[in-house]
């Protein structure tokens, strides 16, 4: 609700923009709650940790020294932690590639990875064509996305988990690429009626 509120106003979402940087490195600047942040990373490092072995498919997103052993995790650098954060969000948005499918029934889920890829690519411009048009619900529904997107990603490491809990997400995300597929398809008219006249 605040950034469709916002996204109405361009100084307030400036001072907002300049602000939130300086509070979030103003709090991680006191140890305690760096603390705090480290261990709720390494608590989701684990959960995905435990995902990757279990029965099934799975992929990683740790550094490849931490999986032997799971309480290798208490021992992350910083620089493990972001790779972590990194990889997560890279793979949630594009596991399983279809290169890499390992078994014949999840062939089948092709068609469903090749929509969930359309959906990524027009999600951006989605995105900024709906917050010309209504900027409160969009904001509303990104920040929906983004909320369920990060918590699958931190956390996942099983495939088939990964498929069902992406469309958590889904259907906020499609809105949003909803509205970019029309406005690409609107302005791809508009430049066929200018060639045409």
């Amino acid at each position: 609700m605040l950034l469709g509120w916002l996204a109405l106003r361009p100084w307030p979402a400036l001072m907002f923009a300049v602000a939130v940087p300086i509070a979030v490195f103003a709090l991680l600047s006191r140890p305690a709650v760096q603390l705090r942040a480290v261990q709720e990373v390494r608590r989701a490092a684990k959960l995905h940790w435990g995902h990757v072995n279990t029965p099934g498919y799975s992929y990683k997103s740790l550094d490849a020294e931490l999986y032997p052993e799971r309480s290798a995790i208490d021992q992350m650098s910083r620089g493990a932690t972001g790779r972590f954060l990194v990889r997560s969000a890279v793979e949630y948005l594009t596991v399983p590639r279809p290169w890499t499918i390992e078994s014949r029934p999840a062939l089948a889920y092709v068609p469903e990875l090749v929509f969930w890829y359309c959906v990524l690519a027009l999600f951006p411009v989605g995105l900024v064509a709906a917050l010309r048009r209504d900027a409160l619900v969009t904001t509303v529904l990104g920040a929906y996305a983004f909320a369920l997107a990060a918590l699958v990603a931190v956390t996942g490491g099983n495939i088939g988990t990964l498929v069902r809990h992406r469309g958590l997400a889904l259907p906020f995300m499609i809105w949003l690429s909803a509205v970019g597929a029309d406005a690409l398809l609107t302005r791809t008219a508009r430049k066929a009626e200018k060639g045409v006249a």
